[in-house]
């Protein structure tokens, strides 16, 4: 049973949780790039992605993250793909912008499902510092996690994820939305642009001082 001390420990998580999630970073660059350069059924794809490959950096925590105490080159490496991979994605949207090149993009609603799912997926899992969170979040809110509160709190940010970005792409699923993008869209992409590439600075900044 769950007490009052948790529940509101529980409602503090998930409001916090979606602070995080509402702060723009390349996850939201992703998902909301799909929705208007795609369509709404691909932009879920990704923010399904998403939020699996946070519920992934939330069960480590869960477990102690025992795995990055003991070998914590490995989140190393994984701060430097995730550095790469931001600057690229950053790089890539800045070149577009400038140039003004066309992007060739499936016509909406035919985006590969599993694509989109796995560029989401890829965007969250290469971005260790909601490990960082979660702990800190777990460590400070939580003192008896048991299995059942540890599911309740991996479904609580798949939930705060998905719901909040079906939010999103419903705002932006509309034809007024869609045309304000192609009039601005290079500087949409260039703000994109500068965001990812904020981000891999951010990721970056913590191995540099090592």
């Amino acid at each position: 049973m769950i007490t009052a001390s948790t529940a509101a420990a529980l409602a503090t998580f998930a409001l916090l949780w979606w602070a995080q999630v509402a702060v723009p970073g390349p996850n939201f660059v992703r998902i909301t790039n799909a929705a208007l350069l795609g369509s709404r059924r691909a932009a879920m794809s990704t923010a399904a992605g998403v939020a699996t490959g946070n519920a992934m950096w939330c069960v480590i925590a869960l477990s102690g993250a025992a795995i990055f105490q003991q070998h914590p080159e490995l989140r190393q490496i994984i701060a430097c793909v995730g550095v790469a991979y931001f600057t690229w994605l950053g790089a890539k949207m800045l070149h577009r912008a400038v140039t003004r090149r066309p992007t060739t993009t499936p016509a909406p609603g035919l985006a590969s499902g599993n694509r989109t799912f796995v560029q989401g997926f890829t965007s969250a899992s290469l971005n260790p510092q909601s490990l960082v969170y979660f702990t800190a979040a777990i460590v400070s809110g939580f003192h008896d996690l048991r299995l059942g509160l540890s599911i309740v709190l991996v479904l609580i940010v798949l939930a705060v994820t998905l719901v909040w970005y079906e939010v999103i792409t419903r705002l932006l699923d509309s034809v007024p939305a869609r045309d304000a993008f192609k009039r601005a869209r290079p500087m949409i992409e260039t703000v994109f642009g500068v965001m990812l590439l904020a981000g891999a600075v951010k990721l970056a900044l913590p191995l540099l001082a090592r």
